[in-house]
């Protein structure tokens, strides 16, 4: 079914590219120096070059033995059609496939980012399979681009006894997403040891070896979305600097992106089955759930297409879209107009009426100046 409706998405694209060129499918970062139990985030990206796509497949091998898939997140990915979620085929595998209507030229753009548990020392490897991964051009055609992939390499360090243990009390689980943006690392200090620490979207991040006054506790605050890379390094009596520790914070404080419901008949017979179609989208950490209330009823994970329960009461139905952070974004289709509201239309207005006011008023002011 998933290549069935790959194969119809890329032939009937609505713009048209011109000849093929080699896009480049890659692990970012291609590598990363880790410990066992640390958490490795990589991006697939893609590279279009200049090229106009609208559907992108991947088969993806990794270190088993190595690293365990904990998250394979399409949050923030161009791609805007899955005909179903990234998975994990077999030990070992990853797979997906996905569109976008129209198409789209990339610049290392996200399709996807994956994120592994690390179980032991060793060198992994996570790469392509070519022969199972392609780019489509959106040329009417689903004309196959020549594809180049880059793999990425993950070394894993051993572990050291005495390795620092770094903690957060408001960011705990470094493989989930967070709102709030102020953020509280902890990690012990030992007697003649000096501390060097940064706190980077880089996860190649590498503190100054210049020692910091610190106090085991270290805050930041105001912190963009993203994901940030907390890296720590101790230093001896006498020794020279030791490896580097790292803790992920991934925050998300900014709702799914404003999204219109679309109303139709689902026709069955002579008679036409009222449904509510909708999909949104989070630019970072992905959409998670949908939640759909008609007057006092509320069905949870809600799914589209929906089936309205009670076309005749014309309800107002309210959908809300979460993402993984918690964040939600609310519309409201009424039944009785045919019209949908997203949940900040009123406040958008009423922030437009202020602006005009205050503009009317200076301007107002300027001319009684003039005339005095």
């Amino acid at each position: 079914m998933k290549y069935f409706f790959l194969t119809l998405f890329v032939i009937f694209g609505f713009s048209f590219a011109s000849h093929a060129n080699a896009s480049v499918l890659k692990i970012h970062p291609s590598e990363q120096i880790v410990q066992p139990g640390d958490i490795v985030i990589v991006d697939v990206q893609l590279d279009s070059e200049a090229q106009t796509i609208n559907a992108v497949e991947g088969y993806i091998t990794y270190s088993p033995e190595i690293l365990q898939p904990v998250e394979l997140s399409r949050g923030g990915s161009f791609l805007t059609l899955w005909p179903e979620e990234p998975q994990q085929n077999a030990i070992g595998s990853l797979q997906f496939s996905g569109g976008i209507p129209g198409g789209t030229i990339a610049w290392n753009g996200l399709v996807l980012r994956l994120s592994f548990e690390v179980l032991a020392p060793g060198t992994a490897e996570i790469a392509f399979v070519d022969a199972r991964s392609g780019a489509y051009l959106n040329d009417g055609l689903g004309t196959a681009t020549q594809l180049t992939t880059q793999r990425g390499v993950v070394f894993v360090e051993s572990l050291a006894e005495d390795a620092l243990h770094i903690t957060s009390g408001t960011h705990p689980d470094q493989t989930a997403w967070y709102q709030e943006d102020a953020v509280e690392l902890q990690f012990p200090l030992r007697e003649n040891a000096d501390y060097a620490y940064t706190l980077s979207i880089d996860p190649l991040a590498h503190p100054a070896d210049i020692p910091q006054e610190t106090t085991g506790t270290v805050r930041y605050g105001s912190l963009d979305d993203g994901i940030w890379y907390f890296a720590l390094q101790e230093r001896r009596d006498g020794e020279e600097w030791g490896a580097v520790n790292h803790f992920r914070i991934k925050i998300d404080s900014t709702p799914p992106e404003p999204f219109e419901p679309v109303f139709t008949l689902e026709q069955e017979g002579n008679k036409g089955t009222p449904i509510l179609l909708f999909s949104a989208h989070d630019a970072l950490s992905g959409v998670e759930r949908y939640t759909v209330q008609e007057g006092t009823h509320t069905t949870e994970d809600a799914a589209s297409p929906y089936v309205i329960r009670d076309p005749d009461a014309l309800d107002d139905v309210v959908i809300r879209a979460y993402d993984y952070a918690g964040n939600v974004r609310k519309v409201t289709y009424h039944g009785r107009t045919g019209t949908v509201v997203a949940e900040n239309n009123n406040q958008i207005l009423l922030l437009s009426i202020i602006a005009g006011l205050l503009v009317l008023s200076l301007f107002l002011f300027m001319v009684a100046k003039r005339n005095d």
